[in-house]
C-alpha cells in the first residue's frame, strides 16, 4: 500500500471493491456498501508532528518515504501513544452526527509480526472498548467480544498482516446501533457488533462524545516456534501515522432494517419486516429491490423483487414480510439495483418471530443486570422490559450494588436520579423485580470477629445500606436476594471442606450479613421476602456450613431457597442427568437433587419454596456446543422436569444485558 497523507487532501481516495456474499448463518458478514466511506468533516487529526498534542511513551520519527510519523515500542506497553481527541475543541463541536455516526482512520506499519498493538477508545463517560488488534502471531483482528486480546486468542475474523508494510485501517462507527464497519486499505473487511453496549451509546446519551484514544504496545505477546509466549524485550517497533477522527459522508443510497421492534423480535400477530431506503441525492429514479427471507435452516420463506421510485432527498419504507408462516429465527437479504441493473447497495439482517403472548407469567423471570452494569442511564432497561413483556416473562433479577446508589456509610445516596428513573420504568411496566443486594468488595476478604472494630463498622454500615435500599424501592418490590453465589468466595468452610475457589471470604460473616439484611429489609418493608443462598445444588458441604453458621432455627432469616442449575456449565447437557444422584461427600460440582432435599429436611426448612434464580443451557458455553434450537429444546425439557419434580417456582431463565429496540444483534432469545 502507498500510505495516504491527509495533510494534502480533504477527502480519502475511493477504491471500489465488490463484497463477496456472506453465508446465511453469518450476520457479522452482512451485505455492506461496496465503497469505503469518505470524511464529510475532520474534527481531529494527528500526523506525527510535535504540535499534535500527543502524549505517552513514543517517539517522533520518519517513515520509509521520509514523512513524519509516530513510533511506538522500545519500552513497556502501557498506553504508549495517546490522542486527546477533545482537547482544545469548542463545546459545540459535534463528535457524532445526528445519525450517531463517526469515523476513525489511521495508518499502521509493523516492523515485525511478533509484537502486539492494541487500539483502545474511551468515551466521555469513561467507558472503553478495544476494537482493533495486531497480535503477536502475525494476525490482525477486530474484537468480537469482551475477551482481552492475547497472543493465543484468535477470533474467526482474523486476517494476516506482514512486516514492513503500511496498512490503512478505517472504522465507520454507528453509535446508535452499536456496530463498526471495518475497512483495510479501502477494502471492506467486516462488521463488528460492539458487545459493550454502553460504549459511545449516543442514542440515549446525546452529550456523550469520543474522549481518548490509546495505542498500547505489548512486547511480550509473541510466540516462539513451540507456541510458547515470548519474554518481554525492547526490540519491537510499530509506526502510526495520519490518525484522523471525523464524521463520515452520507452515502447516496442507504438501506436500514426496520428497528421498530425490541431486539428484532416480532409478535406473530404483528409482523412487519422491512427496510427504510434513503436517497440522499438531488435526483430521483427508478430502482428494484431484490430480497430473500430464509429460516436458520436455510429454508426459503420468501423471494421477490419490488419496484421502487426514490424521489430526491426522500426515504421510502418497504414491508417485505407481514405474516410469518412459522416461528423461529430468520435472515433477510436485500440488494438494490438502479434502472440500468447496477448493484447500488446490499444488506442483511436477522429477526425472530414468536407466538403472541397475553400478559406475563409471574413464575418466570430473566437475569438482566441492567442496573448492575450501569445501563439504565443509556436506555437499555426500556428495551429489555419491552422484550420481556413480549416474551411473557414476569420478573427481572438485577444487581443493586451498594456502590451504585450509596456512599460507604450506607446512608447517603449518591445516585438518586438513577434510582428514580429505574423505579419509574418498572412502575410503568408489568414486569416485577427480584433485587440482588450486593455488598462492597471489602467484604470478600474480611474474617468475622465479633470484637473486631472494622467488622462491627462494616456490618453496621451494611445494615444501613440494606434498610435504605428497601426504603427507596417501591413497596411492591418484595423479593430480595443477599449476595450472589457467595460459595465462590470461600476456600475453607466450617466443616473443613475446601470449596476449591480462590477468594477467602468468611462463611460466618456471610451468615451475619444475612441476619442483618433480613432484619433491616423487613424493617423497611414488612412484606419483603428474602431469597437465600443462590448456589448450585451440588454445594452440599457449603450449604450445611451456611445453615450451621446461621445458628438455631436458620429458616427464620429467609423465606425462599434459590438454586443456580446450569446444565452445560457443569458438563451435564441433559436435565435428566443433572437430576441424578450425586456424591454427598463432594464439596462442589454437579450432582442430583436428592442430597439437597435431604439437607432441607435435616434443618427443618423443607417447607421453604424452591426457586431457580439462574438456570439454563447456554449456546457454545464451556463444555457444550449447543445450537439455539437445541438450547430452546433443553429449556423446555428443563422447565417441565423441574416444575413437575421439585422446583416450585422457576424464577429466572436467561441473562439479558441489552435489548435496545435498535440493537441489530439482539434477536437471540426465542
Amino acid at each position: 500500500m502507498v500510505k495516504k497523507s491527509y495533510k494534502h487532501t480533504a477527502v480519502l481516495l475511493i477504491m471500489a471493491m465488490l463484497i463477496s456474499l456472506c453465508p446465511v448463518s453469518s450476520l457479522a458478514s452482512g451485505y455492506r456498501p461496496a465503497e469505503p466511506p469518505e470524511f464529510e468533516s475532520v474534527i481531529a487529526q494527528f500526523d506525527g508532528t510535535s504540535s499534535d498534542g500527543v502524549t505517552g511513551q513514543f517517539s517522533l520519527t520518519k517513515d520509509t518515504q521520509g514523512n513524519e510519523c509516530f513510533s511506538v515500542g522500545n519500552s513497556q506497553w502501557t498506553r504508549q501513544l495517546f490522542f486527546g481527541v477533545t482537547d482544545g475543541k469548542t463545546a459545540d463541536t459535534k463528535y457524532v452526527n445526528d445519525e450517531g455516526r463517526c469515523m476513525i482512520s489511521f495508518d499502521v506499519y509493523p516492523k515485525q509480526t511478533d509484537r502486539a498493538l492494541i487500539l483502545l477508545i474511551n468515551d466521555s463517560d469513561s467507558v472503553s472498548w478495544y476494537p482493533f488488534v495486531l497480535n503477536g502471531g502475525g494476525k490482525m483482528y477486530f474484537n468480537e467480544g469482551r475477551v482481552y486480546p492475547t497472543a493465543t486468542y484468535l477470533p474467526p475474523n482474523a486476517r494476516p498482516y506482514e512486516a514492513n508494510t503500511w496498512y490503512n485501517i478505517k472504522m465507520d462507527i454507528n453509535t446508535h446501533e452499536s456496530y463498526i464497519d471495518f475497512y483495510v486499505n479501502d477494502e471492506y473487511w467486516d462488521r463488528n457488533y460492539v458487545t459493550n453496549s454502553y460504549w459511545l451509546n449516543s442514542l440515549y446519551n446525546d452529550t456523550l462524545t469520543l474522549d481518548k484514544v490509546f495505542f498500547n504496545y505489548q512486547p511480550d505477546w509473541g510466540l516462539d516456534e513451540n507456541g510458547r509466549q515470548l519474554p518481554a524485550d525492547t526490540s519491537g517497533e510499530i509506526l502510526i501515522d495520519n490518525f484522523t477522527y471525523g464524521i463520515p459522508q452520507k452515502r447516496d443510497i442507504e438501506l436500514e432494517f426496520h428497528h421498530n421492534e425490541p431486539g428484532n423480535i416480532y409478535d406473530a400477530n404483528s409482523v412487519d419486516v422491512g427496510y427504510d431506503i434513503t436517497n440522499s441525492t438531488d435526483a430521483g429514479g427508478e430502482y428494484a429491490l431484490d430480497y430473500e427471507i430464509r429460516t436458520d435452516k436455510n429454508k426459503l420463506i420468501k423471494k421477490a423483487t419490488k419496484s421502487l421510485e426514490l424521489k430526491a432527498n426522500d426515504t421510502v419504507s418497504v414491508t417485505l414480510l407481514d405474516d410469518a408462516p412459522e416461528y423461529g429465527f430468520f435472515t433477510v437479504e436485500v440488494k438494490l439495483y438502479d434502472a440500468s441493473g447496477n448493484l447500488m447497495i446490499r444488506d442483511a439482517d436477522r429477526f425472530s418471530v414468536i407466538p403472541h403472548q397475553d400478559g406475563v407469567n409471574d413464575r418466570m423471570g430473566a437475569c438482566v443486570h441492567n442496573v448492575g452494569h450501569g445501563s439504565t442511564a443509556y436506555g437499555a432497561t426500556e428495551g429489555t422490559l419491552e422484550v420481556l413483556h413480549r416474551l411473557g416473562i414476569g420478573y427481572t433479577r438485577d444487581d443493586y450494588s451498594w456502590s451504585s446508589f450509596y456512599d460507604t456509610t450506607g446512608e447517603n445516596r449518591t445516585n438518586s436520579n438513577y434510582m428514580q428513573k429505574n423505579n419509574k420504568l418498572y412502575t410503568e411496566s408489568p414486569i416485577g423485580r427480584l433485587v440482588l443486594v450486593r455488598t462492597l468488595p471489602e467484604a470478600y476478604n474480611m474474617k468475622y470477629d465479633a470484637n473486631d472494630e472494622n467488622v462491627k463498622s462494616f456490618l453496621n454500615r451494611w445494615g444501613k445500606y440494606c434498610y435504605n435500599l428497601a426504603s427507596d424501592l417501591p413497596d411492591d418490590v418484595i423479593y430480595y436476594e443477599i449476595e450472589n453465589e457467595w460459595w465462590l468466595h470461600g476456600t475453607l468452610g466450617l466443616s473443613g471442606v475446601n470449596y476449591n475457589v480462590n477468594i477467602s471470604s468468611d462463611i460466618q460473616l456471610y451468615a451475619e450479613m444475612y441476619k442483618i439484611a433480613s432484619q433491616q429489609i423487613k424493617a423497611a418493608n414488612p412484606n419483603a421476602k428474602i431469597v437465600a443462598f443462590n448456589a448450585s445444588h451440588g454445594n452440599y458441604a457449603w450449604l450445611r456450613d451456611v445453615l450451621d453458621a446461621l445458628g438455631d432455627n436458620p429458616g427464620q432469616y429467609f423465606d425462599i431457597i434459590a438454586l443456580h442449575d446450569y446444565m452445560a456449565y457443569w458438563g451435564s447437557p441433559f436435565p435428566e442427568q443433572f437430576m441424578q444422584s450425586g456424591d454427598p461427600s463432594r464439596g462442589t460440582g454437579a450432582g442430583g437433587i436428592d442430597e439437597f432435599l435431604t439437607i432441607l429436611d435435616e434443618y427443618d426448612i423443607a417447607d421453604k419454596p424452591i426457586w431457580s434464580s439462574e438456570f439454563g443451557t447456554t449456546s457454545g458455553y464451556h463444555k457444550a456446543d449447543i445450537s439455539e434450537k437445541l438450547n430452546a429444546d433443553f429449556y423446555v425439557r428443563h422447565l417441565c422436569l423441574t416444575h413437575s419434580l421439585w422446583i416450585r417456582c422457576l424464577y429466572t431463565s436467561c441473562n439479558l444485558t441489552d435489548f435496545r429496540p435498535v440493537h441489530m444483534k439482539a434477536a437471540s432469545v426465542l
